[in-house]
């Protein structure tokens, strides 16, 4: 049978941050508008590089700090369970990390400076 995506073991600077398997992950790349003008014709196409974007969902454990979910100038690699391996390099958080009660949950939200991860 086989194997579809559907978690991630994500690292920075090689060591694994603490997330809940579900990831989403948006290897960026070039997105494109197309601009129509009278009558229906199409004028053309304009393009604008977009990021890549993780976003993920961690725990924090006894010893571990909130601070810990927030950096820049890392290398972050996500791995998917099926192989797949994204690269983020010179990668930030983009926001802080928020942490909340109850099931201890730390949103955070990871770019990669370089604009487009790399798939391996």
């Amino acid at each position: 049978m086989t194997k579809l995506a559907g978690q991630a073991t994500v690292t920075k600077n090689g060591a694994v941050l603490r997330l809940l398997p579900k990831v989403e992950l948006d290897p960026g790349g070039v997105n494109r508008k197309v601009h129509v003008g009278a009558g229906g014709v199409i004028n053309g196409v304009t393009e604008e590089t977009a990021p890549g974007v993780l976003k993920a969902k961690g725990q924090l454990a006894a010893g571990e700090r909130l601070s810990d979910f927030a950096f820049a100038d890392a290398t972050v690699i996500a791995t998917m369970n099926t192989g797949q391996v994204f690269i983020f390099r010179d990668a930030c958080t983009l926001t802080t990390p928020k942490w909340g009660s109850g099931d201890g949950e730390v949103e955070v939200e990871i770019g990669s400076a370089s604009a487009i991860p790399e798939e391996i």
